[in-house]
């Protein structure tokens, strides 16, 4: 079975993404040595010692995305009309963003999940509730959060502090978000 989580830091400034199989998600989970695990709440011994145990390995995909979402969304918004703003242009923005991002993520996971027979679609995440509302507003399912959406957790709390990890991918994709939002909404 092939399970998936998501996790946000820095106020949308970084998403993680961990799609695997599950049986090796729970060993990675369980070779950490932790359980509930909330970098934010770990005092800072505890926290090297995660990072220290955490290893990428097995069928598992994981990529931290740069998404710097209020500051695009932001920019956005200052360039829509007076019109624009007062139509429902904050939600129309923000839908095109999460559009937007969908694709991005598809795009970047499209051989892991062609190989696993699978698209985002069919995929249920682990999230918390930013990222569950933010999914099923793209049609993306989701799920609370438990194991998997820890490994998220670490990994987005890491790029945030410009921590690298091994077998972990970075895409900063903030320009691209900008440029096709902004097209999307009619805007330069």
């Amino acid at each position: 079975m092939i399970r998936g989580a998501a996790d946000i830091s820095d106020n949308w400034k970084y998403l993680s993404i961990i799609i695997g199989h599950l049986d090796d998600l729970k060993g990675i989970h369980k070779k950490i040595g932790f359980n509930n695990i909330h970098m934010r709440e770990t005092d800072k011994k505890d926290k090297a010692q995660i990072l220290n145990n955490l290893v990428i390995k097995g069928d598992v995909l994981v990529t931290c995305f740069r998404v710097n979402r209020y500051e695009i969304v932001k920019n956005t918004m200052n360039k829509l009309s007076k019109k624009s703003k007062q139509s429902g242009g904050v939600r129309r923005v923000q839908n095109h963003y999460n559009r937007l991002l969908k694709n991005m993520i598809e795009k970047a996971y499209e051989t892991f999940l062609t190989e696993h027979r699978l698209t985002l679609d069919t995929l249920v995440f682990e999230c918390d509730a930013d990222m569950r509302r933010t999914f099923s507003h793209v049609g993306i399912g989701s799920q609370e959060p438990h194991i998997v959406h820890q490994l998220a957790d670490i990994i987005a709390y890491c790029n945030g502090k410009n921590n690298r990890i091994v077998g972990v991918r970075e895409r900063d994709i903030t320009e691209q978000l900008e440029v096709q939002l902004k097209r999307k909404c009619g805007i330069g």
